[in-house]
């Protein structure tokens, strides 16, 4: 009696998992089915000075749809051997291969640009569910808390001396920003351009999830309170956002597969939803510029132009770290050259991601050895027993690797630290 009461109960659990997976893809060709909408009704209509063009290619359009299938299918792979890659494999086909299936079969885009979005998601796909054999450091709470602040403190010293608490409060309603940003701009220093980064995307957000993991609400407000500072004096929209982002994924959904399901339909909500603030400001369509055409499609249309311009001159990391090895040929920056080139605005830093940024450096074979880095990077995540509570400082990352290039991301944006607090604060002998 009790061992085929355990064999129905094991065949219901079975039924609950593949149903969980097909709500998910549900949500995630509906999320494709909206974008695909306002790419034709909205995006090629009214940014065709941009590049945006509308035109049609069946055969792509075609090919486009069968790869989506087997990036589906490959989902699946990835749903049975680690939820959390899952989740963000899912998230990333949502910001990359969705509106760049969408453009490559509408706008008649390039098949390298196309195939390296594939090459990416293989390789993901393929390498960040290894697990490696990893010794983690585990320190008792007051230990972490010591570290975290003590760590945050050494930051946020220089970032005072730079700024001291001359704040315009009017950045609280995006009034001012420019302006805000503008001085931020004059008075950062070399340390405090890291340092600044360093606390807003990792340290501050991370005491925030370990102190509301703990209920120590102590330390909840210090982490809102050091927020608010850094968004005042800087104006930076990202860390406006960040306790929305980390308040949301720490609430809602328990495992990582609940809170991607989730992702999926808050942001098929926000697609339909995104046009009624547009009806009632006179159809300026200022809202979906900023959530559709700005977060989905412009990183599609730069990869075209980076593929574009740098398809016969790689840099070799000449802008970069290799600067004293190789002459870089351009008096601007990448990003400020795209912008120039194709938008005929030099002063535009159209930054993009890991993807852009490998051809640019070593053509597709740059594409293969980032999305390498990329993958191993988060196969080493992948081997440490994470929180799902902290999944908002991941997604907060991969909108970063979708803009900024690799090297940045790593440096500048602190994803570093992301590696070290994965083997000294993450990990949790209970969870």
């Amino acid at each position: 009696m009790d061992s085929s009461s355990e064999k129905i109960s094991l065949k219901q659990l079975k039924i609950i998992v593949k149903k969980d997976f097909i709500i998910t893809i549900l949500l995630l060709i509906a999320v494709s089915f909206v974008l695909e909408y306002y790419y034709k009704s909205y995006v090629a209509h009214y940014y065709q000075n941009l590049g945006v063009v509308l035109k049609l290619n069946i055969v792509k359009y075609v090919e486009s749809k069968l790869w989506f299938i087997f990036l589906i299918l490959t989902s699946y792979f990835l749903y049975k051997r680690s939820k959390f890659i899952y989740a963000l494999y899912i998230f990333l086909l949502v910001l990359v291969f969705i509106p760049g299936h969408i453009m490559f079969s509408y706008s008649d885009g390039s098949r390298l640009v196309f195939y390296s979005v594939i090459t990416f998601f293989i390789i993901f796909a393929v390498f960040s569910t290894i697990k490696f054999k990893i010794k983690t450091i585990y320190l008792g709470e007051t230990e972490k808390y010591y570290f975290l602040i003590f760590f945050s403190v050494i930051l946020l010293i220089p970032v005072i001396a730079d700024f001291k608490f001359n704040i315009n409060t009017n950045v609280f309603s995006l009034k001012d920003v420019y302006d805000v940003r503008e001085v931020y701009k004059e008075n950062t220093s070399f340390f405090t351009s890291y340092f600044f980064n360093w606390l807003a995307k990792i340290a501050v957000p991370v005491i925030l999830v370990f102190s509301l993991i703990r209920k120590n609400y102590l330390f909840v407000l210090f982490s809102l309170l050091v927020l608010i500072y850094l968004f005042l004096v800087s104006g930076h929209k990202s860390v406006y956002f960040t306790p929305v982002v980390i308040f949301f994924y720490y609430i809602f959904g328990k495992k990582y597969n609940d809170k991607i399901k989730l992702t999926l339909g808050f942001l098929l909500a926000l697609l339909i939803l995104v046009s009624i603030p547009d009806y009632f400001l006179n159809n300026n369509n200022m809202f979906k510029s900023i959530f559709v055409r700005r977060v989905f499609f412009v990183p599609s249309l730069l990869n075209e132009f980076y593929f574009d311009f740098y398809k016969d001159s790689h840099l070799y990391l000449s802008h970069s770290i290799f600067s004293s090895f190789a002459d870089y040929r351009y008096d601007m920056s990448p990003a400020h050259t795209i912008a120039d080139v194709y938008f005929h605005k030099p002063l535009m830093n159209a930054n993009n991601g890991i993807i852009s940024d490998g051809f640019m450096n070593f053509g597709f074979l740059g594409v293969i050895l980032y999305s390498l880095i990329f993958s191993f990077i988060f196969a080493l995540l992948n081997s440490i027993k994470l929180n799902p509570k902290y999944f908002g400082l991941f997604i907060f990352y991969m909108l970063t690797f979708v803009s900024s290039a690799l090297l940045t991301v790593i440096l500048t944006h602190g994803f570093f630290l992301v590696l070290i607090f994965a083997f000294i604060i993450f990990p949790e002998k209970k969870l």
